[in-house]
Parts: structure tokens; C-alpha cells; sequence
């Protein structure tokens, strides 16, 4: 009959290294839920470049930390390893609305990472928008700001947000000539009162397009006829003004 000490010292390693197996094998099975704390909430998104590369990105939103991770994969051709380009953190308390999304927003059919950082009361958050340079494949910072909403007008990149309850301003910002890079400082603004601002009732609402200068604004003419048609936000029906408003 053997001897228990013997199969113990004989197999005791090999349960030993089972057991420890098995606890590999079964923690990351035990999700943050079952451990008694809330889950991550992952989400991710491809898009498929019109020169051939990919770019991969995935939020991912922590509860029991308050952080919120955003990482962003690269590949140049479809057959190449994905590469991460940029990892970006935020404070779930900070921007609950906030994450990282891959938009066209010149829709030329490239796409760009854009972050969205905190919200004000109305719809304006801080964002910004990074481009992958076409050369090393690396992201690098392409516009910051707080706005609603970019697009391209023209030659350039024009920001809108709510500038109060009733009007709603453009600031227009010009463009490198391969639309790489933005200059900085606003080359002109739009803003667009309401019909019932409050403050002077009118049935049409009033446009004003200028240009800051030292102590104040200047009205300018509208730049282009794109440019003047930003002036309907509120309806067909608006003037154009010829003196700043306060």
C-alpha cells in the first residue's frame, strides 16, 4: 500500500499548479457586477479611410474608478497590426457626457477622433479633434474649443453653440491650404438673434456678420453666399444689420 506521504509529496505540486490554473481561469469570468461593483461600459467604433487605413476606437467607462479611458488603433493598410495612436482619460464626474467618437466632419472621406470633454447648461461642451498625420500615422491636436457642432464652409472650419436662450453664433476660423492645420484666431463671427429675443420684438430675426477689432466688432459683408445662408437659423425671414447689437 503506498505511502500517503509519498503521494502527497508526489502529487501535491500538481494539485498545487491546477488550483492555481483554475483561479486564473475563473477570475476574469467574475465580472465587476458579481464582485458586487457595476460594470464597464465598452463601446467601440471601426471606420475604413478613403486612402486605406483604419482607425479603431473604444470608450470605456469605469463606475467603481470615475474614469473614463479612450483609446484609439491605427493601421495605414488593412493587412498591418493595429497600432495604438492615442489614449486619452476623463473623470466620468468631470464629463459624463464626454467619450471619443471617429467623425468626417470636412467629409472629405477621411475620418478624425473627436473628443468631447465637459457640457455648459445648454448644448455647448468643450471638444477638440485630432487628425491622423498622413506622413507618420501619429494623431496630433487639429482644433480645440467649446462648441455645439463643426463643419466646413468655404475655407474654413466654422464652430457653432448657443450664445444665450435666443441667438445662436458661428465663428469661423481659417483653413491651411491642404486643410491639414488651422490657423489660429477667428477670422470673422455670425450670430443670428431670434424673432422673440425679449428685447426688441420683431417679426424677422437679425444677422450679423463681422470681424472683432481692437475695442469691439466691425460689420463686414457676408464673405461668401454659403456664409449668408447661416444667417437662416431662425427662418428665411431675417435681417442683415448694419451696427453691432450690445
Amino acid at each position: 500500500m503506498p505511502n500517503p506521504s509519498s503521494l502527497l509529496a508526489r502529487y501535491g505540486s500538481q494539485l498545487a499548479h491546477s488550483v492555481t490554473v483554475l483561479t486564473a481561469a475563473i477570475l476574469p469570468m467574475l465580472s465587476s457586477s458579481a464582485l458586487g461593483r457595476p460594470a464597464c461600459t465598452v463601446s467601440t467604433e471601426r471606420q475604413h479611410n478613403r486612402d486605406g487605413s483604419e482607425l479603431h476606437l473604444t470608450n470605456r467607462a469605469c463606475p467603481d474608478t470615475g474614469v473614463r479611458t479612450i483609446e484609439v488603433t491605427y493601421k495605414r493598410r488593412p493587412k498591418d497590426a493595429a497600432r495604438v495612436i492615442g489614449q486619452f482619460e476623463q473623470k466620468i464626474d468631470d464629463s459624463p457626457t464626454g467619450g471619443g467618437s471617429l467623425d468626417d466632419w470636412d467629409h472629405d472621406g477621411n475620418f478624425e477622433v473627436g473628443i468631447a470633454g465637459r457640457c455648459g447648461a445648454g448644448p455647448n461642451c468643450e471638444g477638440q479633434i485630432y487628425m491622423v498625420s498622413p506622413d507618420t500615422g501619429e494623431l496630433y491636436l487639429f482644433f480645440d474649443g467649446g462648441f455645439f457642432d463643426v463643419q466646413r464652409i468655404d475655407e474654413y472650419l466654422v464652430a457653432s453653440g448657443r450664445s444665450s436662450c435666443c441667438e445662436w453664433c458661428y465663428s469661423a476660423y481659417a483653413l491651411s491650404p491642404d486643410r491639414r492645420h488651422v490657423y489660429q484666431g477667428e477670422r470673422f463671427g455670425v450670430c443670428i438673434r431670434a424673432p422673440d429675443d425679449g428685447k426688441k420684438p420683431t417679426s424677422r430675426s437679425q444677422c450679423k456678420i463681422y470681424r472683432r477689432i481692437p475695442g469691439g466688432e466691425r460689420i463686414i459683408p457676408p464673405p461668401s453666399p454659403q456664409i449668408l445662408a447661416l444667417c437662416r437659423e431662425y427662418g428665411d425671414a431675417y435681417d442683415l444689420v448694419k451696427t453691432p447689437w450690445d
